[in-house]
């Protein structure tokens, strides 16, 4: 069995036999957004894995707590989501997926940050002034 899969553009090693693949930022609105991802790793690989969330030029934060990701069979994407909330109007974020390998003295590893940028407006939301 391969011990790693060959990583493509864009691909960031997890641990050995891991990859993850940043994807884009769906369901934006003024405050919130879901952060996408996809894993690709061999069976029984695992890792602990984390959202990170900045403004760009700001450091890392966590934008959720510490899961553990284990692949159930090799060459099957893991896709993975979260929602994050609390975000501003009209403001630019990058998010990454972080993972500290199950092995001991691993090291951290983050995949290719992906930016969004929050809408200004919600849908359907009209402002008006009488002008009597």
């Amino acid at each position: 069995m391969r011990k790693s899969l060959a990583i493509a553009a864009g691909f960031a090693a997890l641990t050995a036999g891991c990859a993850v693949d940043t994807k884009r930022a769906t369901n934006i609105t003024p405050s919130s957004a879901t952060l996408n991802a996809t894993v690709r790793c061999d069976a029984g690989s695992r890792a602990s894995a984390w959202w990170e969330l900045r403004k760009p030029g700001s450091a890392w934060q966590a934008a959720s707590a510490r899961a553990t990701v284990e692949c159930p069979a090799a060459d099957q994407l893991l896709r993975l989501s979260h929602d994050v909330k609390g975000l501003r109007a009209g403001v630019r974020y990058e998010y990454r997926v972080a993972a500290d390998p199950a092995a001991p003295g691993g090291r951290i590893l983050d995949s290719s940050p992906v930016a969004f940028t929050t809408d200004l407006f919600s849908p359907g939301l009209v402002a008006s002034a009488d002008h009597g």
